[in-house]
């Protein structure tokens, strides 16, 4: 490994979790140093300096290198789903019509050279010019669940909102920098839909649960409960109770 490469690396993954409020996807962590085949126990240190430095990853390790708590989300799945032909399909009509990409790299150097001066047509190209690497992006962490076309967007937003504060990064990598918020953009969609699946799939199996319980007592019983008492009876808070009897229209 290259000690100077990968300080340089180090001090740009720092610049990005403060790009991002101090806060860095576990996947993006892991893939930013992908090229230098780290071993676990490296990886788990830069991890652990990264904490360190105030960073939060997220979906990932805890700080005793276990699992974290609370629901796993589809961000942590290393092989993306395939894409459908409708997915396939929208991907190939979207880049024919923008026609990104770059003619050569010195292309891009120029352009990126441009925008740092705040040329709003450069930044207004690259935008144009980077829609191959954001559907590659799409690509590499695609979700069954989450339609291609809204991650393309994500990633768009990504990299618009990079290409804004661009100024700021200019002693940094900026191609690798891009990359990472067009990535991190996309995970943090992806993972925003999963955590509201997971709250959705949580409320209803807290609804079955109440159902259930109450069925069984009114079975067994003709005495009518009360909240207080169907809480010390199920073992769920009162809050917890008539929250669930709020959304099913039973609070009446």
């Amino acid at each position: 490994m290259n000690v100077e490469s990968f300080q340089k690396k180090l001090g740009e993954i720092m610049k990005l979790a403060k790009y991002n409020n101090n806060i860095l996807n576990y996947d993006i962590a892991v893939h930013f140093f992908e090229e230098d085949h780290l071993n676990e126990d490296q990886t788990a240190s830069i991890l652990a300096y990264l904490r360190s430095q105030g960073v939060h990853i997220k979906n990932g390790l805890g700080d005793d290198g276990t699992k974290a708590d609370g629901p796993v989300p589809f961000v942590t799945k290393k092989t993306p789903d395939p894409l459908t032909q409708e997915e396939e399909e929208y991907l190939k009509d979207y880049l024919e019509e923008i026609r990104g990409g770059f003619e050569s790299e010195e292309q891009e150097k120029r352009l990126l050279r441009s925008a740092l001066e705040g040329d709003d047509e450069a930044k207004k190209r690259l935008i144009e010019a980077y829609v191959p690497d954001v559907i590659s992006s799409v690509r590499k962490f695609h979700r069954k669940e989450f339609f291609a076309g809204d991650m393309l967007q994500e990633g768009n937003l990504g990299l618009i909102m990079a290409l804004e504060d661009i100024a700021d990064h200019k002693d940094t990598n900026l191609r690798a920098w891009i990359m990472g918020s067009i990535d991190q953009a996309i995970l943090t969609a992806i993972q925003a839909q999963e955590q509201q699946k997971w709250e959705d799939d949580a409320l209803v199996g807290r609804v079955e649960k109440l159902e259930s319980a109450v069925k069984q007592l009114t079975d067994e019983s003709e005495e009518k409960f009360s909240v207080e008492e169907l809480s010390a009876l199920l073992d769920m808070s009162v809050d917890e109770i008539e929250d669930v009897l709020r959304l099913t229209g039973d609070d009446k």
